[in-house]
């Protein structure tokens, strides 16, 4: 056999032992997606309502600094509408009524469209019925985890003040509520 033959050899065999990993991969992931969630979060009702942005409080983000690119946000939103509303949940507050859970960036640009055009009553969000805190929490984590990975100082912060909520939770079950890999 020439070395050219044993190098073409080489290069199937580990083709094919890629290939076996990827396998291996795609079945480990499969098997993780149809692993009953850890609450009932994603069953909760949503229903859209209209509101003014001053009957929306917002959560302490676990992202710190400016929100990037605001003001195109906020050409985009008036441009073709608010394509995906924030999730709010209610307070049980009048002065008050509903807390933002998700879509800060989306929120901070209505509030530039109402500072220059005047304070809309109909702004558009979506009702998340029945959300804890630790719920509220998980969901905020999640939605920031996703759109940029957070340094891990952050990340344990926001992991331990979801499990200060309920303390039967570890940092393994918080990582698997907001999709963060493990490793």
């Amino acid at each position: 056999m020439s070395q050219v033959d044993k190098l073409q050899d080489a290069e199937e065999q580990v083709a094919q032992l890629r290939e076996e990993e990827e396998r291996r991969e795609r079945e480990t992931r499969a098997e993780d997606l149809r692993r009953a969630p850890l609450a009932d979060t994603a069953a909760k009702t949503h229903t859209s309502i209209t509101a003014p942005l001053a009957a929306v409080r917002t959560m302490v983000n676990m992202r710190v600094g400016p929100l990037p690119e605001l003001h195109e946000l906020a050409v985009s939103i008036k441009e073709t509408g608010l394509l995906h509303p924030p999730l709010v949940r209610a307070t049980g507050d009048d002065g008050t009524p509903y807390e933002l859970l998700a879509g800060r960036r989306r929120f901070s640009a209505m509030a530039l469209l109402d500072e220059a055009e005047g304070a809309r009553e109909d702004w558009r969000f979506t009702l998340v019925e029945g959300v804890s805190r630790r719920e509220a929490l998980t969901m905020q984590f999640a939605e920031n985890f996703h759109q940029h990975k957070p340094e891990p100082v952050q990340f344990a912060r926001a992991a331990r003040a979801i499990m200060s909520e309920d303390e039967s939770l570890t940092a393994a079950d918080v990582s698997r509520m907001v999709g963060a890999p493990l490793t």
